[in-house]
């Protein structure tokens, strides 16, 4: 059946080609050539050398239809990288006491291509040999990666960087003794305990798992302890004016009651999909400075910014990170999206309560979470299958792994995930990337259909859908107009999370779409 459909498929794309005129071609292809723009890679590998130096590649400039990429070696000792036989001189040769390697170099997206660097890390200079293979496939442009949109696989590339698991025991300060721990209930990549001096004085330590460790001033300090490891970082007071370029912490921070304190955001009014950091960007109480990969340095400074609170896409420039450290602002990595289970992003409120002052309010906020939940667990099993994607310009499907806490609402929901078993094809990430034809062998039976609008244009209905691509035309969902779509903010709302549990439920057991929050039926 698959192969007799695929067939007819091509054969009829041949025969529209065929058909079309001159004209319609080129228009076609200009359609399908990438725009000019900024972007955020969709993937980035780089093989080669002893494996102590990290390449990364945080952005992709494409002027017409040629690209550069942004290559940063995580040594400062790189002199020169060489390209298709030319050689690049670094960006950041002339910056003093600098820690990184930064080259803008042409490349040929979705092919491996060799490059070489010279390094003077050793004894005599020495050339090393690497090969790069750069994808924006799945990624973004900047501005829609700043404004939010679920740009996974970049995302999980930072997260490579970064080792979620919990430690063994809490941190050891000299001089103070831990009297408490937070009780946390579903987030696993953070923990926050409690400290005292012998002199009474209280302290709050943040500990983002394999990213970072915070000390907040409580009653009775008044400076940090002595002798305080290295890998600490101390905030003080309670920050009272914040930088968030974490777009999906913003709501966080609105449900602490702590929006006030947000004073800077790297995503403009455009950007935002939640009332909360719209209305305080039009009213003036919150001012645009900035996406994360290029912020207003001058503006943070002059803001009297005393906090930058990034997602890890941040790991993809770690040179904005250094500057904005050099001007004296500490930056939280917020690692959220490494959390499992549903209730583990949305438990990132109380982390936030803590840091602004609000931990009664947060607490209480995700206390109400934790009931709205409890009554998902009511839900009968359906039997009805659902299968969650997107569809990119290049034709191909993502989708999400088995173990991804998507799938796993969907259970919760009722449903059956119809990919059940897939796992990650991309380390860390929980994307993953399918033809075609792979996701009809694993879902054209699926009850239904779920378009993820988060990663791609929304769909102004079914037929739009089968235009990207005609064999969704055979699936059994689109056949029984069971095809939903998930919108916009749902990446901008993990503080209610949980509510798409109740509309994927709804949507199984035929209830009215107008009481649905995340989800809407596409016709």
């Amino acid at each position: 059946m698959l192969a007799a459909t695929v067939t007819a498929c091509s054969a009829h794309r041949e025969e529209t080609a065929g058909a079309a005129t001159e004209e319609a071609a080129a228009a076609t292809e200009e359609a399908d050539a990438l725009r000019d723009g900024t972007y955020v890679p969709g993937s980035f590998a780089a093989e080669g050398g002893s494996g102590k130096v990290k390449i990364t590649c945080p952005e992709v400039t494409v002027q017409d239809k040629n690209a550069t990429a942004l290559i940063c070696f995580s040594s400062p000792h790189y002199e020169w990288v060489k390209a298709d036989g030319r050689q690049y001189e670094p960006e950041n040769a002339s910056e003093e006491g600098r820690t990184t390697s930064l080259f803008r170099i042409p490349v040929q997206l979705d092919e491996d291509m060799e490059i070489t660097g010279l390094t003077t890390a050793m004894s005599e200079p020495h050339e090393v040999r690497y090969t790069i293979r750069v994808s924006l496939e799945q990624g973004a442009s900047a501005e829609d990666a700043d404004a939010g949109q679920d740009v996974t696989e970049a995302e999980s590339a930072a997260a490579a960087q970064v080792t979620p698991e919990s430690p063994a025991e809490p941190p050891v300060i000299e001089g103070l003794t831990l009297t408490k721990e937070k009780e946390l209930h579903y987030a696993e990549a953070f923990d926050i305990y409690t400290y005292q001096s012998a002199e009474g004085a209280q302290y709050r330590l943040i500990d983002v798992h394999g990213s970072g460790r915070y000390l907040l001033f409580g009653e009775g300090a008044e400076a940090a302890p002595e002798d305080l490891p290295k890998d600490i970082t101390v905030l003080g007071r309670t920050p009272d004016t914040i930088y968030v370029a974490a777009t999906s912490s913003m709501a966080l921070f609105d449900a602490a009651g702590s929006l006030d304190r947000v004073k800077l955001t790297g995503t403009d009014a455009s950007g935002w999909y939640i009332d909360g950091p719209k209305k305080a960007l039009e009213s003036g109480k919150m001012v645009y400075a900035g996406k994360y990969s290029a912020p207003d340095y001058e503006l943070l400074t002059s803001s009297d910014c005393d906090l930058a609170v990034e997602s890890m896409m941040i790991l993809h420039a770690p040179e904005v990170k250094e500057k904005i450290e050099e001007l004296g602002i500490p930056v939280f990595i917020d690692t959220s999206s490494t959390e499992s289970h549903p209730l583990g992003r949305t438990e990132w409120v109380r982390l936030y309560g803590v840091l602004t002052g609000q931990e009664e309010r947060a607490d209480a906020f995700f206390a109400a979470q934790e009931v709205a939940f409890e009554k998902t667990k009511q839900y009968e099993d359906t039997g009805l299958t659902v299968a969650f994607f997107s569809v990119s310009s290049s034709g191909n499907v993502i989708v999400r792994a088995a173990d991804d806490y998507i799938p796993k609402m969907i259970g919760l929901a009722g449903g059956r995930y119809a990919l059940e078993g897939l796992s990650g094809k991309t380390g860390t990430s929980a994307s993953v990337r399918l033809t075609m034809e792979e996701f009809y062998n694993q879902a054209s039976d699926a009850d239904y259909l779920v378009y993820n609008a988060t990663i791609e244009e929304p769909a102004a209905d079914v037929a739009q859908l089968i235009e990207k691509e005609p064999l969704l035309t055979d699936f059994k969902a689109v056949k029984e107009n069971h095809v939903w779509q998930v919108e916009r903010n749902l990446y901008q709302s993990p503080d209610i999370a949980v509510q798409l549990i109740g509309d994927l439920h709804g949507m199984l057991t035929g209830e009215d779409p107008e009481k649905m929050v995340f989800l809407d039926p596409l016709k």
